[in-house]
């Protein structure tokens, strides 16, 4: 029941064929897993950080007090559709990572926010099966 607790955060899905073997998929899974294609995915926690500040859990959004709180508090999971768990050391390709961006908000409703550059917040995930070191990153 992990996936409606309320410490979840958010969520990332991956849809793919859930065949066993490659000659059970399509054609085009098969050139995607013949061509090493990756997923990437963002699940933002800038919501959840505000509120660990109103509750008094986190002192700042500034990094410096980000990477330690999420260093010790930040998890993650795998499940199938069913909510079947897959162990993360399963899956050996999953690369999970923490980046912080500024971002200035839309002026109007018919423009963007503006994006400042990412930054890794290094060492969060190392060391955690599907951890992502920081010199990894491309």
């Amino acid at each position: 029941s992990w996936s409606f607790e309320p410490n979840l955060v958010g969520t990332h899905g991956v849809f793919t064929n859930l065949g066993t073997s490659t000659s059970d998929g399509c054609q085009r899974c098969k050139e995607h897993q013949d061509s090493g294609l990756q997923v990437t995915g963002v699940v933002p926690l800038t919501t959840t950080l505000v509120d660990k500040i109103s509750k008094g859990d986190l002192p700042s959004l500034d990094p410096n007090d980000v990477a330690p709180y999420l260093t010790k508090n930040l998890h993650w999971r795998i499940t199938m559709m069913n909510d079947t768990e897959v162990p993360r050391n399963a899956v050996p390709d999953l690369a999970v990572s923490v980046v912080s961006a500024q971002v200035k908000p839309a002026s109007s409703h018919n423009d963007f926010p503006q994006w400042g550059d990412f930054t890794v917040l290094a060492g969060i995930t190392d060391g955690r099966p599907g951890g992502h070191n920081v010199g990894d990153l491309c």
